[in-house]
């Protein structure tokens, strides 16, 4: 938890160099934000979930190691405010809702969830962005040639207040579009049924492709829902509205990792 603090308060450092490095830029520009970063941390928490999870864990046992490690990782951030813990524990409300059904059923369970915590401007290109995560097998540059587009789209098209929510997404989305790329026969090894094969996995590994779009719902539902003014209450804002962000994903992501490459 130490090292999750430590990872959180380097944030807001990073912020505050970017910030004096930058003097003439308005305090509510949100280049400010290390969106990259975000990507990192919410790599991090899954592996340290990863770490934790078990076959010989019921679903539900295994659901609640991914709550209750990304509340230990993200304490503060939860409990900042209201809004904060009521977004969460909808988020997990949600994925146990829908822990014994199809993942395109959880998946637009969490898509709705989103939608109440954005503007209709902010839900066209999120759903834009969740188009890209659900695009299997891009190469790194296909990928990157499309994130770019919806990138300079948000920043186009957008009003700067509703900017971040979308590029904390965005950016946390690449993050585990790849990570999901590269670790999704690892989280089948250790959840499926022991002695089982690959080729008896082949629609877990599909659908495992399409987790960064539950990813970045709950990422995007969670920037949203902590609201404009934390975006843009300056670096100690930013710091909290960005961990906040990840800790929805995370959530989202882990919680849609054990529904999908569970034994059921």
């Amino acid at each position: 938890m130490k090292y999750y603090r430590l990872n959180y308060c380097s944030l807001i450092i990073v912020v505050l160099m970017t910030i004096s490095c930058q003097p003439s830029l308005d305090v509510n520009d949100n280049t400010h934000v290390d969106y990259d970063y975000i990507g990192t941390l919410h790599n991090e928490g899954l592996d340290r979930i990863y770490d934790k999870i078990s076959n010989s864990n019921t679903l539900e046992e295994n659901l609640l190691i991914v709550e209750t490690e990304s509340r230990a990782m993200f304490k503060d951030q939860i409990s900042h405010s209201k809004e904060s813990e009521k977004s969460f524990t909808d988020l997990v409300k949600v994925i146990n809702a829908n822990s014994n059904q199809s993942f395109t059923n959880l998946n637009e369970a969490l898509i709705l969830e989103m939608n109440s915590n954005i503007s209709s401007e902010q839900e066209e290109v999120a759903l834009d962005v969740l188009q890209l995560l659900s695009t299997p097998d891009l190469s790194k540059s296909a990928f990157n040639l499309e994130f770019k587009e919806i990138e300079q789209r948000i920043y186009k098209t957008i009003i700067i207040d509703e900017q971040p929510a979308l590029l904390a997404g965005l950016y946390l989305g690449r993050s585990s579009y790849f990570y999901w790329k590269e670790n999704s026969l690892k989280w089948i090894g250790k959840l499926a049924t022991p002695g089982s094969r690959i080729s008896d996995n082949r629609e877990k590994i599909s659908d495992g492709e399409l987790i960064g779009g539950a990813d970045v719902a709950g990422a995007i539902s969670g920037a949203g829902a902590v609201g404009l003014a934390a975006w843009a209450f300056g670096p100690i804002g930013w710091g909290f509205a960005a961990g906040f962000t990840v800790v929805s994903g995370l959530v989202s992501s882990g919680g849609a990792a054990i529904i999908v490459y569970s034994s059921k």
